[in-house]
C-alpha cells in the first residue's frame, strides 16, 4: 500500500484545493487551502445567503456517492452536524477539506455543490474549474462560451442546436443564448451524472 493511499494519510489535506500548490504550514493543512488562496478566492467570507435546504440535499448525494472508508472516518457527518447548527462557515471549512484530501473521490463533486449552496459560490467555482476540471459556460454579449473534456456524444448532441458552432481559434463550442435549454440538454446527454457545471452558478448535470 503506497503512502497516498495508507488509511493513516487518505483523508490528510497536503496540497491546497484552489491551486494545488503544497500545504506547508498547520493552518493551511487544518483547511485544506492555502493563505493566498484564502484571501483571493472568498475562503474568509461568504459571497451569498446559505441555502441550507440545498446544502444538505447536496450533502446526502454526497453521502450516497462516498464509499465505507469514508463514512467511517466522519468527515461528512462534520459537515452535517455544522449544517444543522446553521453553521455555514464551519460547513464550509469541513467541506473544503474532504475535498482537498481526496479531490479525486466520487463525493468531491457533490461537497462542491454544498459550498456553493452555503453561500460561497465564489469559492466553489474556483475549486471546481482548477480542482475537480469542472465544465464551464460563460456569456458573453450573444452566446455561451463552453470549455469542456471532449465528448464524442455531447458534440452530437450539440449539432442539433440552433446556432451552435466550434469556435477553432478559442477551442471552444459557443452557443446562442436563446439556446440555453438545449445547451443544458446535450451536457446532460453527454456527460455522467454529477458531472460539475460552472455557469451563473455551480450546478451538475
Amino acid at each position: 500500500m503506497s503512502y497516498e493511499n495508507a488509511r493513516s494519510t487518505r483523508f490528510l489535506a497536503t496540497r491546497c484545493v484552489c491551486c494545488g500548490n503544497p500545504l506547508t504550514d498547520a493552518k493551511s493543512v487544518e483547511f485544506g487551502i492555502g493563505p493566498i488562496c484564502r484571501k483571493k478566492h472568498g475562503f474568509d467570507g461568504a459571497t451569498g445567503e446559505p441555502d441550507f435546504e440545498v446544502a444538505r440535499f447536496e450533502l446526502a448525494q454526497a453521502y450516497d456517492a462516498s464509499d465505507a472508508a469514508t463514512r467511517e472516518n466522519g468527515k461528512l457527518e462534520t459537515v452535517a452536524t455544522r449544517i444543522a447548527s446553521g453553521d455555514a462557515r464551519g460547513a464550509c471549512n469541513a467541506a473544503v477539506y474532504h475535498i482537498a484530501a481526496q479531490p479525486q473521490s466520487r463525493e468531491a463533486s457533490r461537497l462542491v455543490a454544498v459550498v456553493a449552496a452555503l453561500g460561497f459560490d465564489r469559492l466553489a467555482r474556483v475549486i471546481a474549474s482548477r480542482q475537480l476540471g469542472a465544465i464551464t459556460v460563460e456569456k458573453s454579449e450573444a452566446e455561451f462560451v463552453v470549455r469542456s473534456p471532449f465528448s464524442t456524444r455531447f458534440n452530437e448532441e450539440l449539432r442539433s442546436v440552433p446556432g451552435a458552432y466550434w469556435h477553432k481559434k478559442t477551442k471552444t463550442r459557443r452557443v446562442p443564448l436563446r439556446q440555453r435549454a438545449g445547451l443544458w440538454r446535450a451536457l446532460r446527454k453527454g456527460y455522467a451524472p454529477g458531472t460539475v457545471v460552472v455557469g451563473d452558478r455551480v450546478a451538475r448535470v
